[in-house]
């Protein structure tokens, strides 16, 4: 159990190291992506994270806005905001050109968003989401790093590695994949209900 709690410590790391050395009070921070689980649950964790070290940060995730996003987000005591976004990989021509044709309406949605929040920082979780969330906020010089979950990066995260500050990685094997000055390994962080349940769980320590 003593992995739990390491890996449950992955995004306090995170954030100290992205903000200078401490996580700074009252942090706003943006969680950008999701849509499925895998990169969902992370950021919840994350999230959970930067609320344990600072009970005052404000977390606010922004997505394509589907309905099992919402209320997971919601569950876990977060606010969430949509924005337009469709994937276009995999897609029959006339979807990817309507995803395509929603890109100018989500990155104005996205330079919205970020001005009204005024984050110190954005996280982009992957998912195709993530991408102009991210990208404004390389634009409007807020800070940006990535987590990516897999081993073999998301197009979605290899095309926003150019724009990140820093990419945290779950897997040794992701840094050749990405920009290894920009990888960090972190692990991929648990959600505080997830410890919670192990550590109850535990054996009763020996004699």
């Amino acid at each position: 159990m003593t992995e739990d709690r390491e890996r449950s410590n992955n995004a306090e790391n995170s954030a100290q190291e992205t903000s200078g050395g401490a996580v700074k009070k009252g942090l706003r921070v943006v969680v950008a992506g999701g849509g499925t689980g895998g990169h969902l649950f992370p950021g919840i964790a994350m999230a959970q994270a930067f609320i344990g070290k600072d009970p005052g940060s404000k977390i606010l995730f922004v997505g394509a806005g589907n309905t099992f996003e919402k209320t997971s987000v919601k569950k876990a005591g977060f606010d969430h905001k949509s924005i337009s976004a469709e994937g276009i990989k995999g897609r029959g021509y006339l979807k990817q050109l309507k995803a395509v044709l929603k890109i100018p309406k989500g990155m104005f949605e996205s330079f919205n968003i970020i001005r009204d929040f005024k984050p110190d920082l954005v996280v982009g979780v992957g998912s195709y989401s993530s991408g102009p969330l991210v990208i404004i906020a390389r634009l409007l010089n807020v800070k940006t790093v990535l987590h990516e979950q897999n081993i073999i990066p998301g197009i979605t995260n290899r095309i926003l590695s150019r724009f990140a500050d820093r990419i945290y990685i779950s897997f040794e094997e992701t840094k050749k994949r990405l920009c290894p000055k920009k990888a960090i390994l972190s692990g991929n962080p648990l959600r505080k209900g997830i410890i919670d349940a192990a550590v109850k769980n535990l054996p009763a320590a020996g004699p």
